[in-house]
């Protein structure tokens, strides 16, 4: 009996331990993504595509923008200008960027240099939904997808809270 109470105690401490090192990618299993795809465009990179269009969050949930640069220059990508969908009034990002970034070179605020070629995140964790400062139920935000200092796609992105 004391035989299989110690395999069971082994069985169960490996598989935490499988469960640990893995804990970064299974986490990202339950992010909300986003992918932002930039391909070379007349020799100038440029952002083609960002899906999908609508990202429903709850607080404290995560959202990792992947940025895909398909050119060969490296690129920063960021996401700037939150405003409230309804009255287009400036808002709070509605993500806080991820202190535990791990990636190289690291994530600034909600921006990223991306090294052609190459796939970063830029992950955020979701705030409360707030209106005029107070809680809300939900909060619908746009907010928009700068390449460098150049707006690359306006404020049609939206983020539910």
């Amino acid at each position: 009996m004391k035989k299989k109470g110690v395999g069971l105690l082994l069985g169960v401490g490996a598989g935490l331990g499988v469960i640990w090192f893995f804990r970064d990618a299974i986490a990202a299993m339950f992010d909300k993504r986003v992918d932002i795809e930039v391909e070379e465009v007349k020799g100038a990179p440029r952002i083609v595509d960002v899906t999908p269009e609508t990202v429903t969050v709850k607080h404290n949930g995560h959202v990792r923008w992947t940025v895909h640069n398909h050119s060969q220059q490296a690129v920063v990508v960021s996401l700037r200008d939150w405003q409230d969908d309804s009255s287009r009034e400036p808002v709070p990002p509605a993500v806080d960027p991820d202190p535990d970034d791990k990636e190289e070179p690291p994530q600034h605020g909600l921006s990223r240099e991306v090294p052609g070629g190459k796939k970063r995140p830029i992950r955020g964790r979701a705030r409360k939904p707030q209106r005029d400062g107070e809680e809300a139920a939900e909060e619908h935000v746009k907010y928009a997808v700068y390449l460098g200092e150049e707006l690359a796609v306006d404020p049609i992105v939206k983020l539910v809270l």
